[in-house]
């Protein structure tokens, strides 16, 4: 995901957060006076309104958290090789609202067929070291991933 679209969808969830608390003000409003009143018809509106809102909010929020490819591309800081030269993986530098400035993410790269997958994503006070032990296998700050089936994410 590049960077505009993820501030776009995060400005986004903001907004809808905010729609979402005046809803819910105003059906805890509408609530009080339907137990106060005689007149006994539900504010069905407001409640259906709310819980789109609380549904969206969530969902964008439990994407956040843990889906890496949900991500924002960052701003390439180092390539490495693997020893049989088929894969490559790129470390990026991320920085967009809601996220820490030094959070890093790593990035699988098929060399023949360019496939890509994030593998890492994690925040850090300094440069990521990585290092490949074999065609398959890398270590990233100390993390041991299998780039086939393996992933990481402390962000």
């Amino acid at each position: 995901m590049n960077n505009s679209l993820f501030n776009f969808l995060s400005l986004a969830t903001i907004l809808i957060f905010i729609i979402t608390l005046i809803l819910l003000i105003i059906f805890l409003v509408r609530i009080v006076v339907y137990l106060l009143s005689s007149n006994r018809l539900f504010p069905k509106k407001n409640a259906i309104s709310i819980l789109i809102g609380i549904v969206l909010v969530s969902g964008y929020f439990i994407n956040y958290k843990y889906n890496l490819e949900f991500l924002p591309k960052g701003f390439i800081n180092k390539t490495v090789v693997s020893p049989d030269e088929k894969h490559e993986i790129k470390l990026y530098n991320i920085s967009a609202y809601f996220m820490d400035y030094k959070t890093v993410r790593a990035v699988v790269v098929n060399i023949e067929n360019k496939k890509s997958k994030t593998i890492y994503s994690n925040v850090l006070n300094k440069e990521a070291e990585i290092n490949w032990l074999d065609n398959k296998t890398v270590i990233i700050e100390g993390i041991k991933l299998n780039i086939e089936r393996d992933t990481y994410n402390n962000h």
